[in-house]
């Protein structure tokens, strides 16, 4: 096979395009150049001009582009010509470190980019005309560099433009003393995808600066100036408006009317000193269980599970540590007044558990998560916005946490914990889903042992403070695994967004012969100490 020697086409040569000879086994020989090509091996072009060379040639475009040779002088811009028709052939773009031109970028006509000159680094082009002008115009290349400087030709106005096309680049982040001596910069970039993508991170850069308007117009600033519509463009700029980051809004925006709107009650939880402190719980919003291992955060959940269920909401219940079908019995031994165990592994008929299993699992509003390994952070992401686009369901139940940070491949649980809190944050707000989590507490030394009844609190959450910090709602349960009352616990609220109530909400009672979890009456003490005896009285 043969085809263009990318050494020789640097060098202007091998116009026939081929010169290389590619073998078999992938290794390529030039006759041309007498170089041989390793196998796999793409030789990077080099241009054997120099920069000493570049500038003797004259200051110039291409005809198409209708640039003025004054604003190729001002700019560096040079051309070469071809000898056979006396027509430019190809440009040339300087770039500088200070004053002094270090390379630059070549463009073979009409569109063909070739080998450097030089050493071409990350800077603005333009950027040595910088001047003491009040404004700035930057642009997403180098011909529109050209053509907007044409058109503002005569106006106190800087153009320059980034190196590298629709990009937030090093040239922009390095530059912030640059765009600080402006009083404003404009920008117009292209109207595509990257070109708007680039615009608005280029943008949020600057805004904190000096202040920024975007270009809009559908052609970009070399196509207006070839095709004649300088009014056009002048006229954009003259309409450009303030960018402002996106989530700013100014106070007058805001309607009275919306915000009279009181907030809804949330839905019931099925236990009332906690519905007294929380309002039930809502969509939208995120809320953190933790306990110790063991302590019963899980039945806490399923009560609040089965709770919603009743109350017609869809609910996908997320049991990285059951199988689906354990996941899905839970919820039916519970409706039954059953402890798991003897559903489990006793047999039942399956008319007495037809109307349970409709209401809890066969109610087309269920979702369970059938899963063979552990889940990745990504992987679960997907999965949830698929529950809440897709299957629209109110309330996502994620048992737990720390199982999915477990599966991902990570030196830093704590980093990877701010992330996937911060994306499920971000999920509920974009979705209106809500979250309920159960998440793990970091071990403890001393006389807190969360296995003997200690006290939970917000710093006792095992990893990262976006556990607390993005949580609408944490609450925090206690028991005494191997004491006379182990059947009890405490439910504390250790963070309340929304009505800010917090402290002990409930105490509650496991019974072993329904597999139910229900609150007792809250004893009236002055001394937490005593609500032992106190729980053993009820």
């Amino acid at each position: 096979m043969k085809k263009q020697c990318p050494k020789c086409a640097a060098e202007g040569r091998d116009t026939t395009g081929n010169g290389l000879h590619v073998y078999k086994d992938g290794t390529g020989y030039c006759f041309k150049c007498k170089t041989n090509f390793p196998k796999g091996v793409e030789v990077k072009p080099v241009s054997t001009l120099t920069v000493s060379q570049v500038e003797t040639y004259p200051y110039g475009n291409g005809k198409d582009r209708k640039i003025p040779d004054l604003i190729c002088s001002q700019y560096g811009v040079r051309h070469s010509v071809d000898t056979s028709t006396g027509d430019p052939d190809a440009v040339y773009y300087p770039f500088y470190v200070g004053k002094k031109i270090v390379g630059y970028k070549v463009r073979r006509l009409p569109k063909d980019f070739r080998p450097s000159v030089g050493k071409i680094g990350e800077s603005l082009f333009g950027r040595n005309l910088a001047s003491s002008d009040k404004f700035l115009f930057l642009t997403e290349g180098e011909e529109d560099c050209l053509a907007a400087a044409t058109m503002l030709n005569g106006k106190r106005i800087d153009v320059m433009s980034v190196p590298n096309g629709a990009s937030m680049c090093k040239a922009i982040s390095d530059e912030a003393d640059l765009f600080a001596q402006y009083e404003r910069v404009y920008l117009h970039f292209d109207s595509d995808k990257a070109g708007e993508a680039a615009m608005s991170e280029i943008a949020d850069f600057l805004a904190p600066i000096t202040e920024v308007r975007t270009v809009i117009t559908e052609l970009d600033a070399s196509d207006l100036h070839v095709s004649g519509q300088k009014g056009v463009f002048l006229k954009a700029i003259k309409e450009a408006q303030q960018y402002e980051p996106e989530g700013i809004v100014n106070g007058v925006d805001i309607m009275l009317e919306d915000l009279l709107v009181p907030l809804p009650e949330g839905y019931t939880v099925p236990f009332p000193g906690l519905q007294e402190k929380l309002h039930g719980v809502r969509k939208g919003e995120i809320l953190t269980v933790c306990a110790g291992s063991g302590v019963g955060k899980s039945t806490l959940v399923r009560e609040m599970v089965l709770g919603l269920i009743e109350q017609g909401l869809s609910v996908a219940n997320i049991a990285l540590e059951d199988r689906m079908e354990d996941a899905a019995k839970h919820l039916i031994a519970m409706d039954m007044q059953i402890p798991f165990h003897s559903f489990k592994f006793k047999a039942h008929k399956k008319e007495d558990v037809q109307p349970h299993y409709d209401k809890c699992v066969g109610n087309g509003n269920t979702f369970f998560y059938k899963h063979f390994a552990g889940i990745t952070a990504d992987s679960l992401m997907n999965k949830l916005y698929y529950y809440a686009r897709s299957k629209a369901v109110d309330f996502i139940v994620l048992d737990h946490l720390s199982m999915v940070i477990s599966a991902t491949d990570t030196q830093n649980e704590r980093k990877a914990i701010d992330t996937l809190m911060t994306n499920l944050a971000k999920m509920v707000v974009e979705t209106g889903v809500g979250l309920i989590q159960i998440v793990h507490l970091r071990r403890t030394s001393g006389d807190k042992s969360f296995a003997k009844g200690g006290e939970v609190e917000l710093t006792d959450l095992r990893g990262s403070a976006a556990l607390e910090q993005l949580s609408w709602t944490v609450i925090g349960l206690e028991r005494d695994q191997q004491g006379d009352d182990r059947d009890f616990s405490i439910c504390r609220v250790l963070k309340n967004r929304v009505y800010g109530f917090t402290g002990i909400a409930d105490y509650l009672k496991y019974e072993a012969t329904t597999g139910r979890m229900h609150s007792v009456e809250l004893p009236s003490l002055d001394d937490e100490g005593e609500l032992d005896d106190a729980i053993m009285d009820t």
